[in-house]
């Protein structure tokens, strides 16, 4: 089998600035899905909007959490306005943002 990396898109946060220890990584897939990873390392929970520059960004995202206990919990869509997706992160976690 031939693996490539997904092209990578441009995400940046609202502030400029992610907090200490939250990672992230948007990418799309061939059929235009837009997948956002985001790990967040610290003890407590994070909120981070997420602007999307460039192209159109998706109108809803799934969130899947992976952290303890969970795997790959799915979460309720999280609605993403005017460009910018408020990535809920539970402390310890990875969450996986689909869009619809």
């Amino acid at each position: 089998m031939n693996f490539t990396e997904p092209p990578r898109i441009a995400a940046i946060i609202n502030t400029g600035v992610f907090p200490e220890k939250v990672l992230v990584s948007a990418y799309t897939n061939d059929s235009g899905k837009v997948v956002v990873v985001a790990i967040n390392e610290t003890t407590s929970a994070q909120t981070v909007p997420l602007a999307f520059a460039g192209g159109t960004a998706p109108s809803a995202m799934v969130p899947f959490v992976t952290a303890a206990p969970k795997n790959w919990a799915e979460g309720t869509p999280v609605t993403v306005t005017d460009a910018t997706l408020p990535m809920a992160l539970e402390a310890m976690s990875v969450t996986t943002f689909v869009s619809q």
